[in-house]
Protein backbone atom coordinates (compact mmCIF):
# COMPACT_ATOMS: atom_id res chain seq x y z
CA UNK A 1 0.00 0.00 0.00
CA UNK A 2 0.96 3.88 -0.52
CA UNK A 3 0.07 6.57 0.76
CA UNK A 4 -1.61 7.43 -2.65
CA UNK A 5 -3.75 4.48 -2.12
CA UNK A 6 -5.02 5.58 1.31
CA UNK A 7 -5.07 9.50 1.70
CA UNK A 8 -8.12 11.72 1.06
CA UNK A 9 -5.42 14.39 0.70
CA UNK A 10 -4.63 15.51 -2.63
CA UNK A 11 -1.48 13.63 -3.69
CA UNK A 12 -0.15 16.17 -5.29
CA UNK A 13 -0.37 18.28 -1.98
CA UNK A 14 2.41 15.90 -0.38
CA UNK A 15 4.50 16.34 -3.53
CA UNK A 16 4.28 20.42 -3.77
CA UNK A 17 5.45 20.27 0.35
CA UNK A 18 8.01 17.78 -0.79
CA UNK A 19 9.76 20.01 -3.14
CA UNK A 20 8.85 23.05 -1.34
CA UNK A 21 11.20 22.10 1.97
CA UNK A 22 13.33 20.39 -0.69
CA UNK A 23 14.00 24.05 -2.54
CA UNK A 24 14.19 25.71 1.06
CA UNK A 25 17.22 23.33 1.91
CA UNK A 26 19.06 24.06 -1.36
CA UNK A 27 18.86 28.07 -0.46
CA UNK A 28 19.56 27.52 3.31
CA UNK A 29 22.89 25.73 1.99
CA UNK A 30 23.39 28.87 -0.40
CA UNK A 31 22.23 26.94 -3.95
CA UNK A 32 20.51 27.61 -6.46
CA UNK A 33 19.16 24.21 -7.64
CA UNK A 34 17.93 21.06 -5.83
CA UNK A 35 20.49 18.11 -5.44
CA UNK A 36 20.04 14.69 -4.46
CA UNK A 37 21.51 15.56 -1.09
CA UNK A 38 18.73 18.43 -0.49
CA UNK A 39 16.04 15.70 -0.94
CA UNK A 40 17.52 13.20 1.22
CA UNK A 41 18.29 15.78 3.59
CA UNK A 42 14.05 16.40 3.89
CA UNK A 43 13.56 12.67 3.87
CA UNK A 44 15.50 12.22 6.77
CA UNK A 45 14.15 14.76 9.03
CA UNK A 46 10.86 15.40 7.55
CA UNK A 47 9.60 12.45 6.30
CA UNK A 48 6.69 11.48 9.20
CA UNK A 49 5.74 15.15 8.91
CA UNK A 50 4.41 14.41 5.02
CA UNK A 51 3.37 11.51 5.21
CA UNK A 52 1.08 12.57 8.77
CA UNK A 53 0.48 15.76 6.51
CA UNK A 54 -0.66 13.41 3.29
CA UNK A 55 -3.19 11.36 5.94
CA UNK A 56 -4.46 14.19 8.26
CA UNK A 57 -3.05 13.01 11.11
CA UNK A 58 -1.31 14.59 13.86
CA UNK A 59 1.38 12.49 15.64
CA UNK A 60 -0.40 11.40 18.94
CA UNK A 61 -3.60 10.18 15.99
CA UNK A 62 -0.56 7.96 13.99
CA UNK A 63 0.43 6.47 16.98
CA UNK A 64 -3.26 5.15 18.56
CA UNK A 65 -2.70 3.97 14.75
CA UNK A 66 0.24 1.68 15.52
CA UNK A 67 -0.95 0.84 18.71
CA UNK A 68 -4.30 -1.09 17.70
CA UNK A 69 -4.01 -4.67 16.62
CA UNK A 70 -4.38 -5.62 12.87
CA UNK A 71 -6.94 -8.34 14.43
CA UNK A 72 -8.48 -6.98 17.50
CA UNK A 73 -9.76 -3.78 19.04
CA UNK A 74 -8.78 -1.46 22.40
CA UNK A 75 -11.48 0.59 24.66
CA UNK A 76 -10.88 4.17 24.75
CA UNK A 77 -8.89 4.03 28.09
CA UNK A 78 -6.42 1.19 26.46
CA UNK A 79 -5.92 3.76 23.65
CA UNK A 80 -5.34 6.62 26.12
CA UNK A 81 -3.09 4.53 28.18
CA UNK A 82 -0.99 3.61 24.90
CA UNK A 83 -0.48 6.73 23.59
CA UNK A 84 -0.28 8.37 27.04
CA UNK A 85 -3.22 11.02 26.88
CA UNK A 86 -6.15 11.84 28.83
CA UNK A 87 -9.39 10.08 28.28
CA UNK A 88 -11.11 13.55 27.08
CA UNK A 89 -7.73 13.85 24.67
CA UNK A 90 -8.12 10.24 23.45
CA UNK A 91 -11.61 11.08 23.10
CA UNK A 92 -11.28 13.98 20.58
CA UNK A 93 -8.53 11.89 18.65
CA UNK A 94 -10.49 8.61 18.33
CA UNK A 95 -13.37 10.86 16.84
CA UNK A 96 -11.33 12.52 14.05
CA UNK A 97 -9.63 9.11 13.25
CA UNK A 98 -13.79 7.69 12.94
CA UNK A 99 -14.03 10.80 10.58
CA UNK A 100 -11.24 9.83 8.78
CA UNK A 101 -12.06 5.77 8.91
CA UNK A 102 -9.04 5.18 9.58
CA UNK A 103 -11.03 2.66 12.82
CA UNK A 104 -14.17 1.96 13.19
CA UNK A 105 -15.77 1.24 16.51
CA UNK A 106 -16.78 -2.43 17.68
CA UNK A 107 -19.26 -2.91 20.45
CA UNK A 108 -20.34 -0.54 23.82
CA UNK A 109 -23.26 1.50 24.13
CA UNK A 110 -20.88 3.83 25.78
CA UNK A 111 -17.94 6.03 23.97
CA UNK A 112 -15.40 5.18 26.61
CA UNK A 113 -16.75 1.44 26.93
CA UNK A 114 -16.71 1.14 23.07
CA UNK A 115 -13.93 -1.07 21.47
CA UNK A 116 -11.79 -0.09 18.39
CA UNK A 117 -10.92 -1.46 15.63
CA UNK A 118 -8.51 -0.80 12.40
CA UNK A 119 -10.61 -0.51 9.04
CA UNK A 120 -8.91 -1.50 5.59
CA UNK A 121 -7.35 1.84 5.60
CA UNK A 122 -6.37 2.41 9.21
CA UNK A 123 -4.56 -0.89 8.42
CA UNK A 124 -3.00 0.04 5.06
CA UNK A 125 -1.81 3.13 7.34
CA UNK A 126 -0.50 1.06 9.74
CA UNK A 127 1.57 -0.97 7.39
CA UNK A 128 3.16 2.42 6.01
CA UNK A 129 4.19 3.56 9.40
CA UNK A 130 6.01 0.23 9.84
CA UNK A 131 8.24 0.49 6.40
CA UNK A 132 10.03 3.32 8.50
Amino acid sequence: NTIANVSTEPFTRMVEILINLTRAVAIARGKKEISKEDYEFVMKWFKKELVYNALRLLEPEAKIIEALPYDGSLTLDDIADAVKVTLSEAKKMVKHLLNWRYITQRSGEHMVMREYELTENGKAVKKIFETW
